[in-house]
């Protein structure tokens, strides 16, 4: 089976690229499967995949309507790719990569034996997507909020259409990195850097509208009298400023970026708070860490949690209910133990190992 898999950006801007390229770099250990890889732009992705021996990568700039002649240009270059390369499967990463490959598809019925596989990890609808819908021949979804917000009412429509929700899959050995730091004092260094207190409450991301970082701070400040706890914020984004309101009236500590190593390895808590999101990556690294997580039954990644089992799902907008569970687990040891126990137990069965095999059956069964 010959795979091209395209990218919409050269560079990382959220965690699709960095799932697709955690995808990417685990086929090129299959055999029987040859990989190439289209990326729109020299960068760290074309980088990062050549030093983990991806042989075949091509670069060529996306199609812009705004300029014709580079229109052309680009569609030519896109067009010789496939003639070089001639794949079963095109697996695209995004919706402008997805809306020229369609193009393409479409300009060349005859010749177009390929099968396009589009990987949806938005769940707001956009304008295009009816017609990119129509020209898929399978679609990927990294959660069912995405394929229900996203699709449903395609669905309906077309009801025949092949799709599959594929939960976002893992590297594990993030474990061992996170525990490596631990052993080797890290953590603690860390810890006395930021002047945190015995238990480290946290949460990361893009800091923006939607995201929960407010709902979160506001729950916490109802915990001012529980002085045991830090709460530590990661990341950049428009909401900062906002945040850096809340840090003189709360144990909030706001770091700016951080590696996600580092974050966890200082972390007894995850909390993951957004109201938006289709999945939810930062649930995914707990798990696999064993860090027990309050997780928004808003966002794709609850589908995921059990629970009471391996994590607690509430309704963030609750801010009552999200502060009775962080103080809960706050002050249950035995229950923070518990979920990091299941959470561990659950995180086998998203092995980046285990996701690449479910995208590989999907590909036979478009291709059949």
């Amino acid at each position: 089976m010959r795979v091209l898999l395209a990218f919409n950006h050269s560079r990382v801007v959220g965690g699709g690229e960095i799932y697709f390229s955690e995808l990417i770099k685990s086929l090129l250990t299959k055999q029987k499967i040859s990989v190439a890889v289209f990326i729109p732009g020299e960068g760290e992705i074309k980088k990062e995949l050549s030093e983990k021996g991806a042989e075949k990568i091509f670069i060529s700039n996306m199609p812009s309507l705004k300029n014709f002649s580079q229109f052309i240009k680009s569609i030519r270059e896109l067009r010789e790719m496939l003639k070089n390369f001639s794949p079963d499967i095109i697996h695209v990463n995004g919706s402008r990569a997805m809306m020229y490959f369609s193009l393409l598809k479409a300009m060349n019925t005859k010749n177009s034996k390929f099968k396009l596989v589009w990987h949806v990890r938005i769940s707001k609808k956009d304008y295009p997507d009816p017609f990119l819908f129509l020209l898929s021949d399978g679609i990927i979804a990294n959660s069912f909020k995405t394929l229900k917000e996203r699709f449903g009412y395609l669905l309906k429509i077309f009801p025949r259409k092949k799709t599959k929700v594929i939960y976002n899959g893992i590297d594990l050995s993030i474990r061992d990195r996170v525990k490596e730091k631990i052993e080797n004092g890290t953590r603690e260094r860390i810890k006395k850097f930021f002047s945190l207190k015995e238990i480290v409450i946290s949460s990361y991301g893009r800091l923006e509208e939607g995201k929960g970082f407010d709902l979160l701070l506001l729950a916490c400040e109802r915990l001012k009298d529980t002085s045991n706890f830090s709460l530590l914020i990661a990341g950049y984004g428009p909401m900062k400023d906002k945040l850096e309101k809340y840090a003189k009236r709360t144990h909030l500590v706001l770091p700016g970026y951080m590696k996600v190593e580092d974050i966890l390895a200082i972390s007894d808590v995850v909390v993951f708070p957004s109201l938006i999101d289709s999945f939810g990556n930062v649930v995914l690294e707990a798990m696999a860490c064993g860090i027990p997580q309050i997780v928004s039954r808003f966002s794709g990644a609850s589908e995921i949690v059990e629970n009471m089992k391996s994590a607690l799902v509430v309704n963030p907008k609750n801010i009552k209910e999200l502060s009775l569970s962080i103080n809960t687990l706050i002050k249950d040891k035995e229950l923070r133990k518990k979920l990091s126990e299941n959470s561990l137990k659950k995180s086998e069965e998203f092995s980046i190992e285990n996701h690449r095999e479910k995208v590989i059956n999907f590909y036979e069964e478009v291709l059949r």
